[in-house]
């Protein structure tokens, strides 16, 4: 901002600037969108390497001097390389023929001190050289070598973990005199990451969990139907469905009223209100079933709700068929 500096007069006899430094407020704007940007881009990746990838690419691109190495955990006793980045491919290939195999893909014991570095989300700083840190898995002869051509200097640890879990851990090695100046930074950008793994294992798990079920329910020999405390009918198993003569295709279009016998309506409306307040049937019932071509078959039943917070909630019913014994039993007792 520049201003007139007036005399007694009135005259202009100068001017005097005022220059405000706005380096710190421009370089925080910056860091605010690299996060923001990471954080949606991160909310659309759907897969852990994708996350890995994602996280090596984009450290490579904001610390241009430095190795990026992230190497994922496998199991309690070993971690597998998942990729290197900010390495030109000249000199990857010479750190291959000097290794005699490509670290991508290859499996390392986990370091006694992973805990230490690895289990918080700082940016921590290793009192040592890449080969006092690798000394258990790799020659020195052969670190050294590495660390002498790639000129590294200095090495930074984190992890990716959330809630005590450990997914993966990142270091980075600083090459020539460069040092991280923004710590705070790439632990941000580092805990998005971990939440995004997070949300991917528990997505994961929640489709294992699925599937699971689902095998379950196709592969039942028992009837196994969900419907909701309205009787319509969501899904139905094969085995429901080959007793009963429907197709798949019909499930949405039947209902208690279509399926049970008059007479057994006013006990499903009660097992339903006990089911209601309690969440499940006291004990197994005997219902009566209308097969599509008129067929009584006598089933036993025993129901529960499977996801109460549902919109409406679901009950899963298994039945089996009884057919055979109540014929028997009502010929011996005619």
């Amino acid at each position: 901002r520049v201003s007139p500096i007036v005399d007694s007069d009135g005259e202009v006899t100068h001017f005097v600037g005022v220059q405000n430094d706005v380096t710190e407020r421009k370089r925080s704007e910056q860091h605010l969108r690299f996060i923001n940007n990471a954080a949606n881009d991160l909310l659309e990746l759907t897969d852990e390497d994708s996350v890995y990838d994602y996280v090596g690419r984009k450290l490579a691109g904001l610390l241009e001097k430095a190795i990026i190495v992230i190497n994922k955990k496998q199991s309690d006793t070993h971690l597998i390389n998942q990729g290197i980045y900010g390495l030109d491919e000249t000199l990857l290939g010479r750190a291959m023929k000097l290794l005699g195999y490509s670290p991508e893909g290859h499996r390392y014991p986990i370091h006694p001190d992973t805990q230490r570095y690895f289990g918080s989300e700082n940016l921590l700083q290793f009192d040592g050289t890449l080969t006092d840190w690798v000394q258990d898995v790799v020659p020195s002869t052969i670190t050294r070598q590495l660390e002498k051509w790639a000129k590294i200097n200095r090495l930074y640890f984190i992890g990716l973990q959330k809630h005590d879990e450990l997914f993966a851990d990142v270091q980075i090695y600083t090459r020539g005199e460069a040092a991280i100046k923004y710590p705070d930074l790439i632990e941000a950008f580092i805990r998005h990451a971990s939440t995004s793994l997070a949300r991917i294992r528990v997505e994961g798990n929640l489709r294992e969990s699925e599937q699971r079920y689902r095998a379950l329910f196709d592969d039942s020999q028992n009837l196994v139907f969900l419907h909701d405390f309205e009787g319509k009918f969501i899904d139905a198993n094969d085995a429901a469905l080959r007793l009963l003569g429907y197709e798949r295709k019909d499930i949405l279009n039947l209902d208690f009223k279509s399926l049970l016998e008059p007479d057994d309506l006013s006990q499903v409306a009660v097992v339903l209100e006990v089911i209601r307040e309690t969440g499940r049937q006291k004990e197994p019932l005997t219902f009566k079933l209308r097969a599509h071509d008129g067929e009584i078959i006598y089933v036993e039943t025993m129901s529960s709700v499977i996801q109460q917070n549902s919109e409406p909630p679901i009950i899963q019913g298994i039945a089996r068929d009884i057919t055979k014994q109540k014929r028997t039993h009502d010929n011996l007792q005619a």
